[in-house]
């Protein structure tokens, strides 16, 4: 039966090598961001604990802990991104970190702080501004990307098979009756 060229047909989606190789870059790209911007607050936690603290947020205790935490996990969120490793996992836990950041600058540039960001220097003095609130909200996109496409293309994910109840060793095997 051949296909009749007056009746339309569905146009033919994305070929997965092309969603592949954009999620290697994505992956790659999101990654490096986060583990560089986690780098640079590791190597001066001091200077991290004054631009939390300028972000007035918390009492001193709490903005200690944010801040002496939250680049080791940008860190291990960029890098794991960076492998391919636990990509959906770490992909939602890079919506959560670039949601945490967004909201925190712009609660500071809705009540006019007059602080710099911090993210990529800690000696910026640029102020924090909506355009920054904007910027950092739009990483939420390449995030969400790798949450619904899932590894791509040369990362550890796909490594090892999945195992899965419908196939592979550990899938139960129906019984014989005679």
């Amino acid at each position: 039966m051949t296909a009749n060229p007056a009746v339309p047909t569905a146009p033919r989606s994305t070929p997965r090598p092309v969603i592949a190789g954009l999620t290697l870059i994505v992956r790659l790209g999101l990654g490096g961001i986060l583990f560089y911007a986690g780098a640079l607050k590791v190597i001066n936690v001091e200077g991290f604990v004054q631009h939390v603290d300028g972000y007035q947020l918390f009492d001193p205790l709490p903005t200690a802990l944010v801040a002496v935490t939250l680049p080791w996990v940008a860190c291990v969120v960029g890098l794991s991104l960076v492998l391919g490793f636990w990509t959906r996992s770490n992909a939602l836990a890079a919506v959560g970190l670039v949601a945490l950041v967004t909201a925190a600058t712009a609660s500071a540039a809705h009540r006019e702080l007059n602080i710099s960001c911090g993210c990529f220097s800690l000696d910026d003095k640029s102020v924090v501004t909506w355009r920054m609130v904007v910027e950092h909200g739009l990483m939420i996109v390449p995030a969400l990307f790798l949450l619904v496409c899932g590894t791509g293309r040369l990362a550890l994910d796909s490594l090892w098979p999945r195992i899965r109840p419908d196939r592979g060793r550990h899938a139960p095997t129906a019984e014989k009756t005679p």
